[in-house]
């Protein structure tokens, strides 16, 4: 696909801004550009042998993740033809992402993620480079805030990307997707089109086709108000994060595993900085934050406050922190074979393997023929909350929507032919009484169904990350 059309010189301009802000790049430096072949990357691509006073030392890596069949060998081919046109080398890695994400038992937004690291540090080493320019934009940054503040984050998580995050480096983040569209319009630049960008099941697109229109009828530039907001808490985080990593390494004490802080030290804290102190404690013991939110945190800090001298809680990860008499402890439990088993006690954005369940209410007038497949709707007056939400196990048996006779789940799998490795990957949504309501994007059973009668509904639905 191609654009055509005048020049558009604001990009450069917008481009150049931010890599002498954030101090980017050196004169002469070899970059490692992560190319996909659509048209953020082709653009970033195109754009940065033009910044003649850096005079970059350019090499083009792109990962086939083979999940697109034939379309993932064209644009491998074509951003190889790219870099040969641009004269610059093109190292290219495959790597099966699906069959990755299975054996690691992560979901496939992991899996890629995972993949694209282990790639460019290689290629890092390989290249003697130092940086990776990655082609991520202001768009990208107002989906990314949006996403998390959905999720539950805290002020750090709505810090977004940052122009540089060690070898990360993004020179068009503080560009609009449409001032990237006219640049490419204005050099005819081709690009690929990746048909899951429409797939309105992954909640990014959903916010990027939904959502931030709608934003937009309230405050027209809510893409730059979005990263000018993310831009100011990530000043803010940067200095507390600071001043609670020097408070971690004076508090903590690592033991069998544990990490443990004295609780009246951390009541001395402010709560920014105790916060962040929870925040550095799980990410020490996990390794990252996957599926930790605000609410997560504040369940923690609860702790500090209970009357009960001893008292716990139960994070997502295996994570349990409990209060011990004068300290606060930090553990990690060896994984369970069901491992994403929680409970769901009202509305709310809910993490669920590779994706996510939102139970949102439903007024009297909602239409009921316009539910989507993953969309289920669910009387409260027969199924009351506490729901649990766990994995496929093996006899499971519900009474599908429309018969009277229970059937097995595993039947109902093989009928409407989900793939087998991801069976045990979708939620099983069970009343308090372990009967199952639903599985959301597959089919919803008999029970607690919305009637002429029915007093409170919410509306269940799954969507992929």
């Amino acid at each position: 696909m191609k654009y055509q059309g005048t020049s558009s010189p604001s990009l450069v301009r917008t481009v150049r801004a931010t890599i002498r802000r954030y101090s980017l790049f050196a004169p002469g430096e070899k970059v490692v550009v992560a190319v996909s072949g659509g048209i953020d990357s082709m653009v970033l691509l195109e754009l940065l042998p033009t910044l003649e006073e850096l005079g970059l030392n350019l090499v083009v890596a792109h990962l086939n993740h083979l999940l697109r069949g034939e379309e993932s060998e064209q644009d491998e081919e074509f951003v190889r033809e790219a870099a040969q046109r641009h004269g610059v080398p093109c190292r290219v890695q495959r790597v099966a992402v699906k069959e990755l994400a299975h054996r690691e038992k992560r979901s496939l937004e992991d899996a890629g993620r995972e993949a694209r690291q282990r790639f460019f540090e290689s290629l890092l080493r390989s290249e003697g480079a130092r940086a990776v320019a990655l082609a991520h934009h202001g768009d990208d940054q107002a989906e990314t805030v949006l996403m998390r503040l959905l999720r539950g984050s805290g002020a750090a998580g709505l810090t977004g990307m940052a122009p540089r995050t060690g070898w990360k480096v993004r020179p068009l983040l503080e560009a609009t997707r449409q001032e990237i569209v006219e640049y490419a319009h204005s050099r005819n630049i081709p690009f690929r089109e990746d048909r899951s960008n429409a797939d309105q099941r992954f909640l990014r697109n959903r916010i990027r086709h939904e959502l931030l229109p709608l934003l937009a009828t309230y405050n027209p530039l809510i893409i730059r108000t979005l990263g000018g907001t993310a831009a100011i808490l990530g000043a803010d985080d940067e200095l507390l994060t600071g001043r609670a990593e020097q408070r971690f390494a004076l508090l903590v004490t690592a033991s069998a595993g544990k990490l443990l802080f004295p609780v009246a030290e951390l009541l001395h804290e402010p709560d920014a900085v105790r916060f962040r102190i929870y925040r550095r404690a799980i990410q020490e013991l996990c390794g990252n934050l996957r599926g930790i939110s605000s609410r997560h945190l504040m369940d923690v800090d609860r702790l500090l406050f209970h009357e009960a001298p001893s008292c716990s809680v139960s994070l997502p990860r295996n994570l349990r922190v409990g209060r011990v008499y004068d300290a606060l402890m930090f553990s990690r439990t060896a994984p369970s074979e069901d491992r994403t088993e929680f409970t769901i006690d009202g509305l709310g954005l809910h993490p669920m393997g590779e994706g996510e369940l939102l139970v949102s209410p439903v007024l009297s007038s909602f239409p009921l023929d316009s539910l989507t497949p993953v969309q289920t709707l669910i009387a409260l007056d027969e199924a009351p909350f506490p729901w649990n939400v766990r994995t496929f196990r093996e006899g499971d048996r519900m009474i599908p929507f429309g018969m009277t006779g229970s059937k097995k789940l595993k039947d109902i799998f093989i009928d409407l032919k989900v793939p087998r490795h991801l069976r045990r990957e979708l939620p099983v949504l069970c009343d308090a009484q372990e009967r199952i309501l639903a599985v959301p994007g597959v089919r919803r059973s008999a029970l607690a169904p919305v009637t002429a009668v029915t007093r409170e509904a919410v509306l269940v639905t799954f969507s992929l990350k």
